[in-house]
């Protein structure tokens, strides 16, 4: 009997929406806050009694509400929108202040709606385990211009995410997430699987990466160190990031180009920089987070 006929890998095509999540992209880094009191007394009370309005995005939609009232690590907000919310939803609460830079997010879920005002509950920002490697892994960092991307907030570009799935019977088990910036009118066929990127993504991955170190990595984001006289300054707000993750042993091989927000930096020790990273999207393939948990363990 011959031998089974190896497959290759299979592939998926996601689309990005980003015009409603241009606040990822403020030139300043936001602060995750989990308490509104945490706000100046001053910014604070333009946002209770002068009814200054806040920020909702939900499920890629924008909305503004008033801020009620909140208790600890939940707050109420008059939504006259009426948005459909459920517990399974995280949404973002971002409270933009002109004397408050950055801006300050909460990362919430909806707990009960009362006519127009609806409870919230702060949820921690970190809603993925975050894994630790025992060896030192490099990172490929591509800076994304601003031009670009103000294209994606105005829907010129797209971010199209190609999600590669591995067979069984492949000899080397491998799969991972890849985005590309492409046109709206270039968009993958049905059933072809081909697409023409944008000249901008050749010319950004084209450049010569700045390199980093691996600190540790979630679904929904990565930690890296880099050394402070390579990074532009101020530093980039999006970029591309480019690793392989392999475990020999059980020929596991995970490749990611992804873009990434940088909601957070600060100085480490001998002159390097911390970096923390959203995703523009979570990776949220099963696969390749199994696979994950197995090399940060090994």
């Amino acid at each position: 009997m011959g031998s089974a006929e190896k497959k290759g890998p299979t592939k998926n095509y996601l689309i990005i929406p980003v015009a409603n999540r241009a606040a990822l992209f403020q030139d300043e880094s936001s602060i995750q806050i989990r308490r509104v009191d945490s706000l100046p007394p001053p910014i604070l009370n333009d946002f209770v009694q002068h009814r200054r309005p806040v920020i909702i995005i939900s499920k890629n939609q924008r909305h503004t509400g008033i801020l009620v009232r909140s208790i600890g690590e939940t707050l109420e907000l008059d939504i006259k929108s009426h948005p459909l919310l459920s517990r399974d939803d995280n949404i973002l609460i971002i409270f933009d202040h002109p004397k408050l830079r950055p801006f300050r997010v909460m990362q919430t879920q909806f707990v009960r709606k009362s006519f127009n005002w609806f409870m919230f509950e702060s949820r921690d920002p970190r809603l993925d385990y975050r894994y630790g490697f025992h060896s030192n892994i490099e990172v490929n960092l591509f800076p994304i211009p601003g031009t670009v991307l103000e294209y994606l907030i105005s829907h010129r570009l797209v971010i199209l995410r190609e999600i590669v799935v591995d067979q069984e019977t492949a000899d080397n088990s491998f799969c991972g997430c890849f985005d590309y910036l492409v046109p709206h009118d270039n968009l993958p066929e049905p059933d072809s699987g081909t697409f023409a990127v944008h000249p901008v993504h050749d010319e950004i991955v084209g450049q010569k990466p700045t390199q980093a170190t691996l600190k540790n990595m979630s679904l929904g984001g990565i930690g890296l160190l880099v050394a402070a006289a390579a990074m532009p300054d101020p530093i980039r707000k999006a970029f591309f990031f480019e690793l392989n993750l392999t475990l020999g042993e059980a020929r596991l091989n995970i490749g990611l180009k992804v873009i990434g927000v940088v909601r957070h930096s600060k100085p480490g020790q001998d002159g390097m920089i911390e970096l923390n990273v959203t995703w523009i999207r979570r990776i949220s393939d099963d696969i390749i987070g199994g696979k994950l948990k197995l090399i940060a363990e090994a």
